[in-house]
């Protein structure tokens, strides 16, 4: 009897995650994804979730982040969706969020695709550390 219990709460748990819904994997390139950025987050279109962050990677010169998209959500999408990373709050974590452009293609985002994000919202930390660099570069005896 213990046994079917947790079995029971173990697949509740599997089905709470998702585990049972099919994804397609899509890369993102980003000049840098923040420090907030976690695995996990969310993938967003229209405001919706429609997927999460599975692996993020940094080469150095920019960050690849591996998305898990829904794959019934993937057929929505148009291919020359507009990504963006964002945050809700100044110190909030972060989200990929995926915008519809002026001209949607009529083709869809297919498995494998690969996006490019061309800026990335500027953080508190970033901020914080371009005043200090700054402060540091005057000399208080002039």
């Amino acid at each position: 009897m213990a046994a079917l219990g947790m079995a029971v709460a173990a697949v509740t748990f599997l089905a709470y995650q998702g585990a049972f819904i099919p994804t397609s994997t899509v890369t993102l390139t980003a000049p840098r994804v923040g420090l907030v950025m976690d695995r996990d987050a969310k993938v967003k279109f229209l405001g919706v979730p429609v997927g999460r962050v599975t692996r993020i990677s940094y080469d150095g010169s920019a960050a690849q982040l591996t998305l898990a998209i829904r794959t019934d959500e993937l057929a929505k999408i148009p291919a020359n969706v507009i990504p963006r990373i964002a945050s809700t709050t100044v110190f909030g974590a972060k989200s990929v969020e995926l915008l519809i452009p002026p001209e949607p293609s009529t083709e869809r985002l297919r498995p494998y695709a690969h996006l490019r994000v061309s800026d990335v919202s500027v953080e508190v930390n970033t901020l914080f550390q371009t005043l200090v660099n700054t402060l540091q570069k005057i000399d208080p005896d002039n």
